[in-house]
């Protein structure tokens, strides 16, 4: 009896090369989008927007939701063979076509899609492809993680204090309770703990206060282990934000600058956002500027 392990192999077998570049972080604000434009306008590579169906919530419906592959089998596998030599009237909850096609078939569509990505892009003229992804949940996002082992990828991470004054600024519903300020602390935290203990040549993690510092450093260091150029003027302009002009259709892009944080709020996200908050250098302080 085929292994769920064995399955996926054999399926992934048969879509070598998928290989995109992802950019990671464990929270929106935390230099994603400006990292994408800088790949983007290098004019070798195309990385797309955040899709959370590739990433997160189809790889953990045909991997995480599978469990016992031989037991569902035969148990699904029993159902049908009854129901087909006639007892019409028994209890279908277990009712499946062919079990094995269609666990399959989830991961052939998982493969699919990426495909379609690679072949979009080829068609765009870009020889490499990938998207950025801020994590919503990691322990979904790992699947996607053990089923493209082609990927390369930028983990990125920011000050906890500064990705909130950010979120504040842009979506001020997202961020007004304490409850809210301390459920990003924790997003910031697991995420980014997850994000950390990948290891191997694929990964390489940068600090976004040292990209903003020494951006030449960092900059050369990313194009080295993506074997891509990035456009430095990318890093001159600052934008964050998206405009639609309603009575023209048109789009655009603004800055908007970071909200200044209640001090008792700022304490609640830390408290989910404690101990890695300090562990990797960062230190709140009121007085300092949240920028």
């Amino acid at each position: 009896m085929v292994t769920t392990s064995e399955l996926i192999q054999a399926v992934k077998g048969q879509h070598p090369g998928i290989s995109p570049i992802v950019i990671m972080a464990p929270t929106p604000r935390s230099g994603s989008t400006l990292l994408q434009r800088a790949i983007n306008q290098g004019g070798q590579a195309v990385i797309y927007g955040e899709n959370f169906v590739l990433m997160e919530q189809l790889p953990k419906l045909v991997v995480a939701n599978v469990g016992d592959l031989a037991k569902k089998i035969q148990i699904t596998g029993e159902t049908a063979r009854r129901f087909l030599e006639g007892n019409r009237g028994l209890d279908a909850s277990a009712l499946f076509p062919d079990y094995l096609v269609y666990r399959r078939t989830l991961l052939a569509f998982f493969f699919q899609l990426c495909e379609f990505y690679r072949e979009q892009a080829g068609r765009d003229g870009f020889g490499r492809w990938g998207l950025k992804h801020q994590l919503r949940d990691f322990s979904s996002f790992r699947h996607f993680v053990s089923l493209v082992p082609g990927w390369r990828g930028i983990v990125l991470y920011r000050d906890a204090v500064a990705v909130a004054s950010s979120i504040r600024a842009r979506w001020p519903r997202n961020l007004q309770t304490g409850a809210q300020f301390h459920q990003l602390g924790m997003r910031w935290q697991n995420n980014l703990r997850y994000l950390l203990k990948l290891e191997g040549p694929n990964i390489l993690v940068v600090k976004y206060e040292d990209l903003v510092a020494s951006k030449e450093e960092q900059v050369t260091r990313i194009e080295t282990h993506l074997g891509i150029a990035l456009a430095r003027e990318a890093f001159a302009k600052r934008v964050n934000a998206h405009v639609f002009d309603a009575r023209t259709g048109k789009t655009g892009e603004t800055y908007v600058a970071p909200a200044t944080l209640p001090e008792p709020l700022v304490r609640t996200l830390l408290q989910g956002a404690e101990p890695l908050y300090g562990q990797l250098g960062y230190c709140y302080s009121p007085a300092r500027p949240q920028a």
